[in-house]
């Protein structure tokens, strides 16, 4: 009887043509909003919220931190969800 040996990776391989991932670690649902990094370091985030004219408008919040903004995105997605609206203008 011949017993083959395999050998197996530690890792599991990428599939040929597929670009490895780089230091994201999870997406955010649909309705969670965005948080990235801009140019001058500072951090911005963004999400779609109720308007007191009863549409919906992409608010944008930034920080030092993603932290920190993360913080106040999760109060102002807070608020639409107990249906606080912001305002419709400037």
């Amino acid at each position: 009887m011949t017993v083959t040996l395999l050998a197996v990776p530690d890792e599991p391989q990428e599939p040929p043509g597929s670009k490895p991932r780089k230091g994201r670690s999870r997406k955010r649902a649909n309705g969670e909003g965005t948080i990235y990094q801009r140019k001058d370091g500072r951090y911005e985030g963004a999400a779609f919220v109720p308007t007191t004219a009863g549409t919906f408008k992409r608010v944008r919040l930034y920080g030092k931190t993603r932290e920190e903004v993360r913080r106040k995105l999760t109060k102002l997605l807070e608020q639409a969800d107990q249906s606080i609206p912001v305002s419709a203008e400037s």
